[in-house]
């Protein structure tokens, strides 16, 4: 196992970034805009933002997920539930792949789809 100390190498201010691992079972990064957690090897995850008022967390990701925030909200149990949601886009399935339904609103587009049973039965509906 290592035990890495680094500064964030993509970030702005390298000096308030910090990651810590404890290879391979635990690892962090901590900056001004972004707190990231894992815990390894049962996939839990936790993600913090400060300025969009963001939290995600996942046991074990990506399978279960809640996420809340301004701008985005997610609800995932897979494959029984999904609901996923942001300003533009909408998912949301349900025994997956039995339903399946997507949204994306960018005015002047609104475009829906509809699935069951991936193409079994698929409906497009498209407005501008």
């Amino acid at each position: 196992m290592a035990d890495l100390f680094q500064p964030d190498p993509w970030a702005g201010n390298r000096e308030s970034d910090r990651r810590q691992a404890l290879l391979p079972v635990y690892s962090y990064q901590r900056s001004p805009q972004r707190d990231h957690d894992v815990l390894w090897p049962f996939g839990f995850t936790i993600t913090a933002t400060g300025k969009k008022k963001y939290r995600e967390i996942g046991a074990p990701w990506p399978l279960i997920v809640f996420a809340r925030g301004e701008g985005k909200t997610a609800n995932r149990f897979w494959p029984l539930f999904s609901q996923t949601k942001n300003p533009i886009l909408e998912s949301d399935f349900y025994f997956w792949p039995l339903y399946k339904y997507n949204r994306a609103h960018a005015p002047p587009l609104d475009r829906q789809r509809t699935r069951i049973l991936f193409f079994l039965y698929s409906d497009l509906i498209e407005k501008e």
